[in-house]
């Protein structure tokens, strides 16, 4: 045999040799010859393995070589072209030589290569879904099949993957699988993820562990899905030593710890695993089959430290070699160790953790928008008795997350952590879209990372923000803003008034006072500091800087209508200073307990409270009702004070002369009020020369009526006391018009939120250094001095080094009286008063009116409230009530109620007296006590009672519900979205009343249609009023009216109808288009871009239309049905165009677009598109002599360049030289005799092509 063997090999070798010379003499003569490695031309050889065939192989391959090498000599010299010529045998695309006879076909006389029937490409099959490579054109279309120039099948339909059916898998494609699955009766399950053959094939496999016998008696203990790939036959739940096996393996000849186990286990001889240990041997081989650990010793609990048992109890302990000294099982120096960390770092004090066990460490105080600088996130785990920790991210990039979960085999529970992202952008894009509306809080709150942060300096200047609860840091040696610090900038206008005495003259500030003093300067920092490491704060050691910057500006003059003129205001606001670090010491102590809770929601939701601008349009109209009644009693003491003077009533009987008395009373107070207008003054001072005005009238009207007097006694008294008036009125105009008093002005207080800077010097940088289990970083370093540094960032141990718990309980003390024309007095550390701010019915409030004011606390409180004086000292023992902010903590306590009557049991020290009127008025005293407690454990609150005191007076209410303080949800004139036919509405009014409406102006409040939902009880109080609710319906694209009126608990109805507007929107919204786009190229869904480079920044673009706002709208995208949204440019912003950058690899991938507007119009749309990735270099196909140049083709467009002496050179060097100066097919250079031709390939995509070997004339 082996000598046959031996013969046919000489006898291939010779047939190789003759092949070689007969291919030699029947190459077709060309100008060229181009010779260019391509190592994968033999990949399809097939060769059986074994001696002979690895020596065939061999063989062939000299062979091969020898003549591609033959062939390459430059000197051998080539058959001219009148010899035998090459053609193209069309039915089997094979070049032969001109004279063949066996093609079915007619002879093309070319190669086949030039030829479009035999273009090679991928040839698809539509009905059974299968491509094949390399096929030839024509081959392809008479089978019935769809050819394309893509040689290798790269397109989707092509792509291969997994087809499960039934308990089979079968590597095809998408479309050979759902025929198959037809074929078979079942649904397509393709599993487009598996790429690899063998893994789909193993998909079928189970995961059950037992004996893998294999040939030679050898067995491996594996899953069914190993031993497939291992070539074995499987035996479940046997081990390799069972007798029935018949294997080489002998049972429990060692004991040993098993990878990936934790617990001990007897092993065969084979080095297999077997049970788990157990010193009853036979209990634990189980007759040569699998024993469960349930059924093994300990049982499903498992245990720690046995010298009898290896079923260590499962995360709490592990197997465990020792030294033989320790505890160990009876056959062998192994145990279950327990893996629990004692005493382990918390982040105040320490606390025991098991195996397994996670939680999170932090620099100092976290949440409520606050963080210290330099301050980061750790990690840390209990790992095999072992505390590791480690770092979430740089400047708080991410954050910790913790969370506890009851486990009755662990006292306490067990806790877990992880670092998720930070994303603090998406707490300012809700500021940005909903800053200002009624959606702000609602929206913020979604995010569990983000939190209101609200500014309440004076009546007016509030405003609210959603700000990140976690800052994240900002890089302190950038010199940059990184953290948007300037978000949080603000301008307060105030309201000042000149105010003059008979002598002198000064100014008042009437508006926005509190935003020069320190409580200004507070709230401001606390909102910068929001925005990150921002304004004044301190370092992870506790020591800061003071930040940001307030300064006083001069405003503008007012008009008496309140509004600001060209006129520059005679002086600046007075600026409060900074506010300083160091009231943020304690914030760089961790708070134990304290860790950030997955969907944790705001421990304080601020609410913005309606505002109530100073300015005459809200004042005039208190005065201007004041003024009228002072009309009416002038009207009716003026005949009073003629009689009293002695006028008998038949003197003022003539009609004419008091009408024109009363004409000139009215002409006087028009005359008064034209000027004050003229002159930009005060409401008050319009007020006072209104009054005037009609004093001067009354004195012409005495002298009227007097002229028209038939008394003998009456004329000089008339006239003395007429002319009395007329002095005394033009006196008061002419010093109130020219003494300056009542003139107004703006001035503004700025604050400029800044970058945080460290501070000065570096005697604290080595600080650093101190904690083994936190390793100084960058961050942390910069933040204890400007001239800390880092040394040895990238390494484990870097070096920073510097260049040449509270007992006190809540202080309660004043904030603000919000309701209108009330102020605090006699503030001290006990109580306070609250009383009319003009003084009237001896400063009381009238009985059954509300009153809406804070309190604020030097710390986060809870506060409760009473009318009663709490008879036991403790604040869980107090009964009362709840602020405006319930039970939550902060340090601004709303109150609003509705002051008692004065016969009710609160009210004491009565007394009584009679109004200008004679009506007998009755006045009350009533307190209301104050306890807040903190946020301790145990909590810390104030013993003595704070205490209001409010002085009550009895008397009618005359005022009907003021529209004008209501808040409206939707708003007034609010959007709705198309289709809307009905809609909830929510007011919130200023006291509690009945409320109706009708979609008719004009009616009588009795005859109105439609009723609200009014609560009216004092408990049912919310911050901003009483509710009242409805449903207003049959709503019509376009504007809807409603004309709303209240009746209050004193039955006032409003005269007026408040006209309420909603605005359903005409049009649907649209998207209109979605292009994506890259470089030049422009596509809609299911396009294809090209590229070259991974990854492919791909601009989508998305426009909209109609809506609510003529296709203004916020899009969002995401690349999942139901994943996470992300908002597109430009960020908070209603645009029609939106634009978003995302970065795509090669492949098919998929784009989610949510758009709406803000009134609530929606449109979803989705598509795919596909990134296709050229990384393979132009090939030259082709290349001849044509005229005086050197042609040459490629298979795609490319830049070529040749070098005349080797393949050594590159595309940008001088040596390379251009063929063409664009991209093309084609390319050309000069025609040299004699020239060896190395060329280099470019294509669009920047893909090189290897250098071609040489292109040498014949």
């Amino acid at each position: 045999m082996k000598k046959i063997k031996n013969k046919i090999e000489k006898i291939i070798f010779l047939i190789a040799i003759f092949q070689i010379l007969l291919l030699i003499n029947l190459t077709p003569a060309e100008s060229y010859t181009i010779h260019q490695t391509y190592s994968s031309a033999t990949d399809s050889l097939v060769i059986n393995e074994g001696s002979f065939g690895n020596k065939l192989k061999k063989l062939l391959g000299i062979g091969v070589n020898l003549l591609v090498g033959f062939l390459s000599i430059d000197e051998i010299g080539f058959v001219s072209a009148a010899t035998l010529a090459t053609s193209c045998c069309p039915s089997t695309c094979n070049d032969v030589v001109s004279t063949f006879t066996g093609c079915s076909e007619e002879l093309i006389p070319t190669t086949c290569a030039n030829t479009d029937e035999c273009k090679l490409g991928c040839c698809f099959d539509p009905v059974e879904g299968l491509c094949s490579t390399n096929s030839p054109k024509g081959i392809c279309g008479e089978n019935g099949g769809e050819w394309s120039s893509d040689a290798i099948c790269s397109s989707s339909k092509c792509k291969k993957g997994c087809c499960v059916i039934g308990s089979n898998a079968i590597f095809t494609t998408d479309q050979n699988c759902a025929e198959l699955s037809s074929k078979q009766g079942v649904e397509k399950d393709f599993r487009q993820q598996i790429q690899i053959e063998r893994n789909c094939l193993a998909l079928t496999a189970s995961n059950f562990e037992g004996a893998c016998v294999l040939s030679g008696g050898n067995c491996k203990f594996e899953s069914e899905k190993q031993c497939l790939y291992d070539g074995g036959n499987f035996h479940q739940d046997y081990l390799c030593s069972n007798p029935e096996l018949d294997t080489k393996c002998e049972k429990q000849k060692t004991t040993n710890c098993a990878s990936g186990k934790n617990k001990i286990y007897w092993f065969d001889s084979c080095g297999n695993r077997e049970n788990i240990y157990d010193s009853d041997k036979e209990k634990s081989w189980n007759n040569g089959k699998v024993l469960t650990e349930g059924e093994s010793c300990g049982g499903s609990d498992g245990v720690m430290s046995s010298t009898s048992c290896g079923n260590c109890k499962q995360a709490l302990s592990t197997c465990s070699q020792t030294t033989g000294t320790e505890t160990h099982i009876s056959d062998g120096n192994f145990v279950c160790k327990d893996l629990g960390c004692k005493n382990a770092i918390a982040n105040v004090g320490t606390q025991n953790r098991v195996n397994g066990e996670k939680w999170c460490l932090y620099d100092g105080s976290i949440g409520d928008g606050k963080a210290v600088v330099g301050s980061e996130h750790w990690l840390a785990y209990c790992h095999n008795g072992q505390v590791n920790v480690e770092r979430c991210g740089d400047y708080r990039g991410s954050i910790c997350q913790q969370q506890k979960i009851d486990d009755p085999n662990i006292p306490g529970g067990f806790t877990t952590a992880a670092c998720v992202i930070n994303n603090p952008t998406d707490c300012i894009s809700v500021t940005q879209q909903y800053f200002g509306k009624d959606e702000l809080t609602d929206k913020c709150n979604e995010k569990n990372q983000c939190m209101i942060r609200s500014v309440s300096v004076g009546s007016n200047f509030k405003f609210s923000m959603c700000v990140p609860k976690y800052p994240k840091g900002n890089d302190l040696t950038s010199g940059q803003d990184g953290n948007g610090c300037a978000l949080a900038s603000q301008s307060c206008s105030e309201v000042y008034e000149k105010v003059c005495g008979l002598t002198e003259c000064h100014w008042e500030c009437k508006a926005n006072c509190d935003c020069e003093s320190s409580t200004f300067a507070k709230q401001m920092n606390e909102l910068c500091m929001s925005m990150g490491d921002c304004g004044s704060n301190v370092n992870i050691l506790g020591k800061g800087t003071s930040n940001g910057k307030i300064s006083g500006k001069k405003g503008k003059v007012l008009d008496s209508d309140g509004k600001e003129t060209d006129k520059s205001g005679s002086s600046s606001a007075s600026a409060p200073s900074v506010y300083s670090w160091t009231n943020y010491v304690n914030n760089a102590k961790s708070v134990a307990g304290q860790y950030v809770s997955p969907g944790d929601i705001s421990d304080y939701v601020a609410v913005t409270f309606g505002v109530n601008d100073y300015s005459v349009e809200n004042f005039s109209a208190d005065m201007f009702g004041w003024i009228s009644g002072a009309t009416g009693v002038l009207a009716y003491s003026i005949p009073g004070a003629l009689t009293t003077l002695g006028f008998a009533s038949t003197a003022v009987s003539a009609a004419a002369p008091f009408c024109y008395g009363a004409m000139a009373i009215a002409a006087g107070m028009a005359l008064g009020a034209f000027l004050g207008k003229m002159f930009n003054k005060s409401p008050g001072v319009i007020a006072a020369l209104i009054t005037a005005g009609g004093i001067a009238g009354a004195g012409i009207a005495v002298i009227l009526i007097t002229a028209g007097s038939t008394s003998s006694s009456v004329p000089v008294v008339g006239w003395i006391v007429g002319g009395v008036l007329i002095v005394i009125g033009l006196i008061i105009i002419l010093w109130n018009l020219f003494s300056g008093n009542g003139d107004r002005e703006t001035r503004y207080v700025e604050y400029t939120c800044q970058p945080w800077t460290a501070p000065n010097g570096g005697d604290d940088c080595e600080k650093c250094n101190n904690d083994p289990l936190k390793p100084c970083t960058a961050y942390r370093c910069s933040s204890l001095g400007k001239l800390c540094v880092l040394k040895n960032e990238n390494e484990q141990n870097p070096v920073c080094f510097s260049l040449p718990k509270e007992t006190n309980p809540p202080i309660i003390s004043t904030e603000e009286v919000l309701t209108e024309g009330y102020n605090f007095k006699n503030a001290n550390s006990e109580g306070t008063e609250i009383i009319k701010s003009d003084g009237s019915q001896q400063g009381c409030i009238h009985e059954f009116n509300n009153i809406l004011f804070t309190l604020k606390t030097d710390e986060y409180a809870q506060c409760k409230y009473s009318f009663q004086k709490p008879s036991v000292p403790g604040y869980d023992q107090m009964v009362g009530e709840y602020p405006i902010e319930q039970n939550l903590f902060g340090k601004n306590h709303t109150f609003l109620f509705r002051i008692p009557g004065v016969d009710d049991a609160n009210v004491y020290d009565l007394t009584q007296q009679p109004d200008e009127n004679g009506s007998i008025v009755k006045y009350g005293k009533l307190n209301m006590y104050v306890k807040c407690e903190d946020a301790q454990n145990p909590p810390n609150y104030n013993v003595k009672e704070y205490m209001v005191n409010f002085c009550v007076n009895s008397g009618p209410d005359l005022t009907p519900v003021s529209f004008n303080e209501a808040i409206t949800n939707p708003e007034n004139n609010a959007i709705l979205k198309f289709g809307a036919t009905e809609k909830d509405l929510s007011f919130l009014i200023n006291e509690p009343a009945e409320c109706k409406y009708d979609i008719n102006e004009g009616k009588n409040y009795d005859d109105m249609q439609f009723s609200m939902d009014c609560k009216t009880e004092i408990s049912d109080a919310k911050l901003g009023g009483w509710p009242c609710t409805t449903k207003v319906e049959n709503l019509i694209p376009g504007d809807n009216k409603f004309y709303f009126k209240c009746k209050d608990m004193s039955g006032n109805i409003n005269e007026e109808d408040f006209v309420y507007t909603l605005h359903v929107s005409e049009k649907e919204l649209k998207i209109d288009s979605v292009n994506l786009m890259y470089g030049t190229q422009k596509i809609n869904f299911e396009g294809d871009l090209k590229s070259g480079v991974e990854p492919v920044s791909v601009n989508v673009e998305v426009k909209t239309s109609g809506g609510g706002y003529n296709g203004k709208s916020y899009c969002f995208w995401g690349v999942s049905p139901s994943g996470n949204r992300w908002m597109m440019s430009p960020i908070g912003d209603q645009v029609v165009t939106h634009n978003q950058i995302v970065s795509e690899i090669g492949g098919s991938h998929n784009i989610y677009i949510d758009c709406q507007d803000d009134a609530g119009n929606e449109v979803s749309i989705s598509g795919g598109f596909t990134v296709s990735v050229d990384s393979l270099p132009p090939v030259i196909v082709r290349a001849y002599r044509d005229g005086a140049t050197v042609k040459v083709f490629t298979d795609e467009l490319a830049r070529c360049y040749y070098n005349k002496n080797n393949c050594e050179f590159d595309l940008n060097d001088k040596a390379a030289t251009p063929m063409t100066t664009s991209y093309s097919k084609i390319h050309t250079a000069p025609w040299s005799p004699g020239t060896i031709y190395y060329i280099r390939c470019r294509d669009s995509f920047g893909n090189v092509a290897s250098c071609t070997g040489g292109i040498s004339p014949s």
